[in-house]
Parts: structure tokens; sequence; C-alpha cells
């Protein structure tokens, strides 16, 4: 961002777009010379929140498991979010998913 601010004041003409879901707009408003500021209002839907009782020795699996009960579980159309630390985890789990999720799809026909 320091960078940026350098850029913004040798180039006048330099139009920067910073978005975020969870931006703390005045620090960015002080930080950068008279910006220009759109908050566009987001959508909030009811989240429910899992976690493990206890460690998992195989946590895709028990993360694959817990995504595939919850696909099958509920009627509505709703999403599920993963947090996975890395790209090789997301990966994996994504490979998983698609390996499983017809077998889930069918039987619940």
């Amino acid at each position: 961002m320091g960078l940026l601010r350098q850029i913004q004041n040798r180039r006048k003409n330099l139009k920067i777009v910073i978005m975020s879901a969870t931006l703390e707009t005045q620090l960015f408003i002080n930080f950068f010379h008279s910006p220009n500021v759109i908050i566009i209002p987001g959508r909030q839907y009811p989240v429910e929140i899992f976690y493990l009782c206890k460690e998992e020795k195989d946590i895709l699996e028990a993360i694959l498991l817990t995504c595939l009960q919850i696909h099958i579980d509920e009627i509505d159309n709703g999403a599920v979010l993963i947090f996975l630390p890395g790209q090789d985890d997301i990966e994996a789990l994504q490979y998983l998913l698609q390996e499983h999720l017809p077998n889930v799809q069918s039987k619940l026909r």
C-alpha cells in the first residue's frame, strides 16, 4: 500500500481500485490522498459454524464426510464454505468430492 501511495503521488492520473468485504474504509481514506469511496452493501446469509470435537488423523477425510453429510441432510440449496490451509489440500478435497459426490447423488434419487 505504501508503494501504491508513492506512485499515486507521482502519477496524478493513476486510478487505484481496492475491494474488500471487510475493509476498514476510514483507514484507507486517511492513508490515500482524497480517495473517492463507493460502498456497496453486501448480502448477509445465516451461517452455521461447525468445529471438530476431537483431533482427526485424516482431516481431509473428516471434512469430506462432513461436507457430504451436510449435502445429504440439508434440503435447501445452501452452500458449504470450507477453509483449508493450502492449495494442495484444496485440490485434494476437490478431487475427493468429485469422486464421491456422484455416488451420494445417485443414492438420493
